[in-house]
């Protein structure tokens, strides 16, 4: 294993070296012309690897588990174009991807981009260990009080990541690693998947704090589900038990248009936004049985299931707000959001083990806030303020015990929602004065999510469910200068919730971390 992990090695140099050598400033390329414009390009290179120290993956589809759980370089280039043309500027970010974990780990079974859906592929090449994609492609124009963004982009309305609350428009790339970022505020910015669509917003003249936004994205073009990784890789989350086979209709969320409307203003010192958002179900689907005999207790013959994964649409309404306290030298910030009839997986609670042909999914409301408290604090003497973030978020959902089934029916064994669900988070950060002098720091963090859970669970199958899990992961950042950056973290899953998709369902992504990644 060693040997195997020590080819990445020259690789790594190699990339580093060739990259550095070809920098001379803070951009990869700065291009100024009197008849073009100003074209400049930065972005980073990235090599990671993940070692496990977890249980064995258990989930079904899984043949196989190894401690070595990703080894992968990867890139992103940012192109900025902006032309004579006034108001008028360009953006272009491609992802580059090479994957090193099946040649590490000795075996070649799972493809490490499982990406779904037709218009995933439009803008991606590659094979099943190597893809470059456009990720993200758009124009910009600005003209007085309009401003328009036409392309692939994120459209980001919430403001207390990593929460989904109102951050729901795109979808996330969990395909290689679910934390493969570190969790903090900043976990979705490398793997929201952008869509395409038009956006635009009007600033009121007569009251800059005021603006109102709007967007609009047919889904025929845009559509694209969360991806997670294959169902043989050894970060599988979900793992469906061999009899079930699952149709994925992704053309089911190409149908109709995602829209939404946010206006922004400012009261008194109060940042506030108001949220109306239409968008297909594309974080989990919905799942329903078509046909099969299930694994009904007493059935003759070999148990067999057809689950059609389909994306229904729901709406949301929601606000913000975020607000400075001088008595508390504190920033609070809160997030509403009330999803109407948003679809979940229904069970046959006759037969509790029973997949049923023709099973449809419910709807029901549900409501869910947050509320976070930023508050920078001397821990340390002479060094720099602490950054402490704690925050709790709760859903409710107007549903009965036996109505709901999370996941993929029998796949995600039978697992019910949570009625009402808590978590609590905490993010600490530290910056320290590195040994380089004056641009040498070092950052220490500490990142931890404790989720309450709402009741105890077990299913026939001894499959626990329903209690309290949780996250916890200690870093250490270097950034030695304008360019290196180290990483070392440690991502800890447990409790007593093994549902597909909680905390304690990742035991298996438990692990060590390590990052070396070039900016340019």
């Amino acid at each position: 294993m060693l040997i195997k992990l020590t080819k990445s090695v020259p690789v790594l140099l190699t990339l580093s070296i060739l990259t550095w050598a070809g920098t001379a400033n803070a951009d990869l390329f700065n291009y100024r012309s009197d008849t073009w414009g100003d074209l400049t390009g930065v972005g980073f290179l990235r090599a990671q690897a993940d070692y496990r120290t977890g249980p064995v993956n258990n989930n079904p589809s899984t043949t196989f588990n190894s401690h070595v759980q990703q080894v992968k370089q990867w890139g992103v280039l940012d192109l900025n174009w902006k032309p004579k043309a006034k108001g008028l500027k360009f953006f272009a970010r491609s992802r580059y991807q090479w994957d090193l974990t099946t040649e590490v780990v000795g075996i070649t079974d799972w493809d490490v981009f499982p990406g779904v859906g037709k218009n995933v592929d439009t803008l991606r090449s590659g094979g099943r260990d190597a893809i470059a994609e456009l990720w993200e492609v758009r124009a910009d124009y600005e003209s007085g009080p309009w401003w328009f963004r036409l392309g692939r982009q994120n459209i980001v309305w919430g403001d207390l990541a990593p929460t989904r609350l109102l951050d729901s428009f795109n979808p996330l790339d969990l395909s290689f690693h679910v934390f493969n970022e570190l969790g903090g505020r900043e976990a979705f910015d490398n793997i929201r998947i952008p869509k395409w669509a038009l956006r635009g917003s009007y600033t009121f003249p007569q009251n800059p704090d005021y603006q109102l936004e709007a967007f609009i994205s047919p889904n025929a073009l845009s559509f694209i589900p969360t991806h997670l990784p294959d169902g043989n890789s050894p970060l599988d989350v979900v793992g469906a038990p061999a009899f079930v086979t699952i149709d994925d209709l992704t053309e089911d969320g190409e149908n109709g248009v995602s829209a939404g409307v946010r206006l922004v203003g400012n009261y008194k010192g109060t940042g506030y936004s108001l949220v109306w958002m239409v968008r297909p179900e594309s974080d989990t689907g919905i799942n329903t049985l078509r046909s099969g005999t299930g694994p009904v207790v007493g059935a003759a013959g070999a148990p067999s299931a057809l689950v059609k994964r389909e994306y229904p649409s729901y709406h949301t309404l929601g606000f913000s707000t975020n607000s400075y306290i001088p008595a508390a030298k504190a920033v609070i910030r809160t997030e509403f959001m009330y999803n109407f009839d948003r679809p979940f997986d229904r069970i046959d609670t006759t037969q509790f083990l029973r997949l049923r042909a023709g099973n449809t999914h419910v709807e029901t409301d549900e409501i869910g806030y947050a509320i976070a408290i930023d508050r920078p604090t001397i821990v340390f003497r002479k060094s720099r303020a602490m950054t402490i973030s704690a925050s709790i978020e709760q859903r409710f959902r107007g549903v009965s015990d036996d109505d709901l089934l999370a996941g993929e029916a029998y796949g995600l064994r039978l697992t019910k929602i949570d009625e009402t669900e808590t978590i609590f988070r905490l993010l600490l950060g530290q910056a320290w004065a590195g040994p380089g002098g004056r641009y040498d720091e070092i950052f220490t963090d500490l990142t931890f999510f404790y989720n309450f859970g709402d009741k105890s669970f077990i299913n026939p199958t001894g499959f626990k469910a329903g209690g309290s899990s949780y996250f916890i992961q200690p870093a250490i950042r270097w950034e030695p200068g304008s360019h290196w950056r180290w990483g070392l973290w440690y991502t800890e899953f447990g409790g007593d919730d093994e549902r597909p998709g909680n905390f304690g369902s990742l035991r298996h992504n438990s692990g060590l971390n390590l990052s070396l990644t070039y900016q340019f």
